[in-house]
């Protein structure tokens, strides 16, 4: 899909989406705010969005709308996922990221998890 594509995961770390809701329900209303996290999904200890080492970035989308799709696929097969918006080349991407998690090898295994729950491919990000 032309919409959809890989953003450098070298870029700078973006702001989530306000009123992005969290992988345990409740709203979120900005980068410091905290979620269940990697505990809702069986990876590892829970994990707050404002706090963890990794993640694993499934995809990066110009359409909000389709971010948003995404992550809720993800979200309904059990696995914490989250929304991150950057600039990349002049344009606004919305980035669908699963996580976070403390440790790369937690982040590889959910890489592994999520591949074969989500049919996607993905890799792991340093937040």
């Amino acid at each position: 899909e032309a919409d959809r594509r890989r953003a450098d995961p070298r870029l700078q770390v973006g702001r989530r989406v306000a009123g992005e809701a969290r992988p345990g329900g409740s709203a979120e209303t900005g980068a410091g705010a905290s979620s269940a996290g990697a505990g809702d999904s069986g990876a590892g200890e829970g994990v707050s969005l404002g706090e963890g080492d990794y993640a694993v970035q499934v995809g990066s989308f110009r359409k909000e709308s389709n971010a948003r799709a995404e992550r809720d696929r993800i979200r309904d097969l059990g696995i914490p996922a989250y929304l991150e918006v950057v600039e990349y080349e002049g344009e606004t991407m919305h980035r669908v990221r699963v996580g976070p998690v403390m440790g790369r090898e937690e982040a590889e295994a959910l890489l592994e998890r999520v591949t074969e729950a989500a049919d996607v491919n993905g890799f792991v990000v340093q937040r």
